[in-house]
Parts: structure tokens; C-alpha cells; sequence
């Protein structure tokens, strides 16, 4: 069985825009949770699905999976549908 972990970050939240990359102990804040989530042992995989290359790149600087989907997405959950139509997976 195949369990994955989508994590929607999106960059232009409107109660705290750009939370996702505000720094936390030296990393945006997205890969504090990227981590935790990462430690899960239940999942198999970890993607972080953003709307914002200025994100994309900075995730990649920390070895992690990242995917891009498209910007108009009304929710997280439209984000992580993207992510895991293509996938041959079980539980998301």
C-alpha cells in the first residue's frame, strides 16, 4: 500500500501574506511542517504542492519534493487533488 503526504502552500494568503516563507529558526516556515511531516512514519511520501516559482525554488534548496500546480485552485484541497490525480498511490 501506498500512503503519500500533499502539503498545499500557497504564497499570497490573505490574513498573513507570504507565511509560507517566513522564517522560522533559519528556514521558511513550510519546511518546518515539510519536515514533520517527513518524520511521519506512516507515509511513504512527502510533496509540497505550490502556485509560486519564487516558492518552488526556494523548497528545492532543501532537497525536498516539490510540485507546481495551477494558481487558480479555490482550496488547499483542489491543490493536493492536482498532485495526486497522476499518482498511483492509496491513501493521500
Amino acid at each position: 500500500m501506498s500512503v503519500i503526504g500533499v502539503i498545499p502552500a500557497r504564497l499570497d494568503s490573505e490574513r498573513f501574506p507570504r507565511k509560507i516563507l517566513t522564517p522560522i529558526n533559519g528556514k521558511p516556515m513550510i519546511m518546518c511542517v515539510a519536515e514533520r511531516a517527513i518524520n511521519a512514519s506512516l507515509l511513504d511520501e512527502v510533496i509540497i504542492a505550490v502556485d509560486s516559482e519564487e516558492v518552488y525554488k526556494e523548497i528545492k534548496k532543501f532537497n525536498v519534493k516539490v510540485v507546481m500546480t495551477a494558481k487558480d485552485h479555490l482550496s488547499g484541497s483542489d491543490r493536493i487533488a492536482e498532485v495526486a490525480e497522476n499518482r498511483d498511490v492509496d491513501i493521500v
